[in-house]
This record gives C-alpha cells, structure tokens and sequence, in this order.
C-alpha cells in the first residue's frame, strides 16, 4: 500500500510542474508582444530624463566653477565685532542703532559713542520709562479670599470676649 501512494503522489507533483510550465509559456508570449511596443516609448522616456540630468549637471558645475572663481566676500564692516560686543553687554537694539549713528555722524567709533551724552541721556530716558511701564502693572488681586474681621476688639469686657470666642470656634 506504501507503494500506491507514493505513485499517486508522484503523479500530481508531475501534472502541477505541467501546468505551471504551460502558464509560464503564454505569458511569455503574451509579455514578449506588449515588450516590444513598451521599451521604445520607455527608451524615449529615459533618454529624455537622461540629458536633462545631464543638462542640470552641466550646469551645477558651472556654478560651482563660478562660485571657487568668485574672490571671498569680504566685509568692510569693522562694526560688526564691536556691535557683538555691545550686544553682550545687555545693550538693547535701539541703545546700539542710537550709538551707530552718533558714531557715524561724530566719525568716532561705538565704544566712545557709548560715552557720548545725548546716548548716556537716552539711555537714562530708556531706564526712566522701563520702571514706569512696571509700575503700571498694578498690585496682585491676590486670591480673592476676604477674611473676615474677628470679633476681637480691643477693651472688651470679659463677657464680650467669651461671646466672640465662641462664634468664633462655632464657626
């Protein structure tokens, strides 16, 4: 009985492998024609993609030719440490633009602007009206908890002092 089962394994095994290889054959023969028609328009298609990379290479190369061609900006601006100083020391923008132009007009430079006194004015001003902008603020609601007034009153007597302690604890 082994011997039978085995043979009719066998068997469907073969007629499975059969069918599979006849499917693989019709579609072969089915892509083969639909191959033919598609690589052309894919053909098309890639070479276009192909030289506009190109074409955006060559032009990405050229830049950056350019741009090593090109001498290194360089900044004339000797003001520029001396603001990053001024900043460092807590001065605030408007302080800094003020001492730019006093600088400029007067032809000196940021740290003897900052001793100039239309700025030192300027900067007490500022002062001046940062404190009075804080008092504005008002005082804190609190918690809005009102705490009642005790009974306790001075001069009293002993019987009103007894009778506002216990209202007092009955509360």
């Amino acid at each position: 009985m082994a011997e039978e089962t085995t043979d009719v394994a066998t068997d469907t095994n073969v007629e499975v492998e059969e069918d599979t290889n006849i499917s693989e054959e019709v579609d072969t023969s089915d892509d083969s024609t639909e191959e033919a028609v598609v690589p052309k328009s894919k053909l098309d298609d890639a070479l276009k993609a192909q030289s506009q990379l190109t074409a955006r290479a060559k032009k990405a190369e050229e830049a950056l030719k350019a741009f090593k061609d090109s001498p290194p900006l360089q900044t004339n601006d000797q003001q520029l440490p001396e603001e990053l100083k001024l900043i460092a020391r807590g001065l605030t923008d408007e302080v800094i633009e003020k001492a730019k132009i006093i600088a400029k007009g007067n032809n000196i430079s940021l740290q003897e602007a900052l001793k100039d006194d239309m700025l030192i004015a300027f900067q007490a001003k500022e002062v001046e009206d940062k404190k009075k902008a804080d008092a504005k603020l008002g005082a804190s609601k609190g918690s809005g908890e009102t705490k009642e007034k005790s009974g306790y009153k001075p001069g009293m007597t002993a019987e009103e002092h007894k009778k506002a302690f216990q209202e007092a604890r009955g509360k």
